[in-house]
């Protein structure tokens, strides 16, 4: 992030930031009047320049809160269990409100079908989140989000801060979901709160079950918006 005197001069300082390494931006930064900047490297870690410490508190938390500058890497690993006979599971992201709505599915792999169907109440958080957002009574087809199941091994995803609407998200608290189950294998649901604004990286406790190996967040401005 970066303040200066007129729009022009922080959009291209932003520019020049964003290739340089963190210790150069600041140099140059204390050197230009009216200048301050806050550098997020792909660590985390906060680089902020001299003036920066000096904003009124009040500010750099407008700053920081702006949703549609952050965005959520969500790095996850399919477990490949010892079984006589192994199906792949049912995987679905999601980011919920505080008051639970569901605001965005980042993805859905399923059997497509009525297996599919079948099995898709066992992913019992998303469907009931998922629910709200349906006529009552009516039963849908598999959402055309959904794609297939993946193998066992490593993946990413990254929520871009926007909504279902593809508008960002208001200021606030919210959750990231990952639910996993798997016929003859066993169910896991990882959650984490969150606010918008605040940077953070985390991996997330392992939960009973077998599905899934291991869960990384990393929340953290997007790259044009350093």
């Amino acid at each position: 992030s970066v303040i200066a005197p007129d729009a022009t001069t922080a959009d291209a300082l932003a520019t020049i930031f964003n290739v340089l390494d963190p210790d150069e931006s600041i140099r140059i930064a204390d050197t230009l009047p009216g200048v301050s900047c806050l550098i997020v490297s792909s660590d985390g870690e906060l680089h902020p320049s001299t003036n920066w410490r000096a904003l009124p508190q009040r500010l750099i938390q407008v700053q920081a809160e702006t949703p549609g500058e952050m965005e959520m890497t969500i790095s996850f690993e399919i477990d490949e269990p010892e079984a006589e006979r192994y199906l792949r599971p049912y995987v679905v992201t999601w980011i919920a409100d505080k008051d639970g709505k569901l605001i965005r599915t980042l993805n859905l792999w399923i059997l497509k079908g009525n297996k599919g169907l079948k099995w898709l109440p066992r992913l019992k958080q998303w469907n009931r989140a998922d629910a709200q957002l349906r006529v009552r009574g009516v039963t849908p087809d598999i959402p055309p989000i959904s794609s297939a199941t993946r193998n066992p091994g490593k993946y990413t995803l990254v929520w871009d801060g926007l909504d279902d609407r593809k508008k960002p998200v208001p200021a606030g608290e919210y959750t990231f979901y990952l639910e996993a189950c798997r016929e003859h294998g066993t169910y896991q649901v990882f959650k984490h709160p969150f606010k918008t604004g605040e940077p953070f990286k985390v991996e997330l406790p392992k939960e009973d079950g077998v599905e899934i190996k291991s869960v990384t967040l990393d929340y953290q401005p997007k790259a044009s918006a350093n």
